[in-house]
This record gives structure tokens, sequence and C-alpha cells, in this order.
């Protein structure tokens, strides 16, 4: 009998950060749902933000352990974050539970490379889960979160909206959907 992974050949982008009201909760939610696609067959790719390395890792080793293979996870790095001996020794550690893609920087993006990385990400992934995320209500140009799902939506890709757990995920959907 064939084992059916119904997520098989599924690049999934995480999109998200853990934000001060729900940290364990989010923690939680990102450990268990990339544990879940991981299971089925699908990938997570994830634009490195600190707050979800370890949940993501936890899960990933989980599936390593269980026959599984660092190919399942991948993490996005701009260059600008890939120069200094910590930061070499953080992608080299990383690289022992998932795939890190280094992404050159574009001479026009001046946000730290992070259009780069998220052209990158929706480029190669089939959709897009957001969960979280911050500064949506001090600083929206800072929210990472709404962005990364705009640019996979112009690109005609699906998107999913995680909407308990606050951060920007929830100022998007009330300030721009009219949801509340």
């Amino acid at each position: 009998m064939a084992i059916i992974t119904p997520l098989a050949g599924i690049r999934i982008h995480l999109s998200g950060s853990i934000h001060d009201s729900k940290k364990e909760d989010i923690y939680t939610f990102v450990k268990l749902f990339s544990a879940r696609i991981f299971s089925e067959g699908g990938t997570v790719i994830h634009g490195s933000h600190p707050t979800f390395i370890k949940p993501l890792e936890e899960s990933a080793r989980a599936f390593i352990q269980a026959g599984g293979t660092s190919e399942a996870l991948t993490f996005v790095r701009a260059k600008k974050y890939a120069i200094t001996d910590e930061q070499l020794l953080e992608i080299e550690a990383q690289r022992e539970f998932s795939t890190v893609q280094i992404v050159p920087a574009d001479p026009e993006d001046d946000n730290t490379g992070l259009i780069s990385i998220r052209e990158w990400m929706a480029d190669r992934a089939d959709v897009i889960v957001c969960v979280g995320g911050k500064w949506w209500d001090v600083n929206k140009s800072q929210a990472g979160v709404p962005t990364e799902l705009e640019t996979m939506l112009k690109r005609g890709k699906p998107g999913f909206i995680v909407a308990g757990y606050g951060g920007a995920t929830e100022g998007y959907l009330r300030d721009i959907l009219g949801i509340s």
C-alpha cells in the first residue's frame, strides 16, 4: 500500500513573527503546524525571523529523527545577514536541520535586503500562511507579514491568514480588509 502524503511537493511560505502578547501560543502553533506540513510531505519556506527559528528547528529536528530530510525546511536570508562570523556560525548550525538560502540584495533595495528575499520566497512558494507579526500599529511600513502576503497575492498565489494570534495579521485584517 502506498503512503499518502497530500502535501508532497507543496512549498508553504510560513510568514510571521512572534509578538509579545501571544508568545507561547504562536510558538506552539508554528511548531505544530510545521510538524504537520513535514509529516504530510510538504516543505516550509521561512524568511529567518529570529522568533520563528526555535519552533521550526524543533519540528524539523523531530522530522529528521523520524527519517525525514533537512530539505523540508528552508530558511531564506538576505546576504546582509550572512556576513559576520557569528552569522556564518548560525547558518552552519541551521544547516544541520534545514537548507539555508542566501539571497543577494537588489542594489535598489533600501529595506536591508528584505525585498529581495520576499521576492525569492514568493517566486518559489506555492502558498503563504501568515501568523502573528509585528509593527502594524506602530509603523505599518515595517510590518513584513502583510507585505509578504501581498507579494504572493500579486503573483496569483493563494494566501491564508491565521487570525487568532493578534499582531500584524490582526491589524491588516482590521484596517485593510475591514474585518474585526
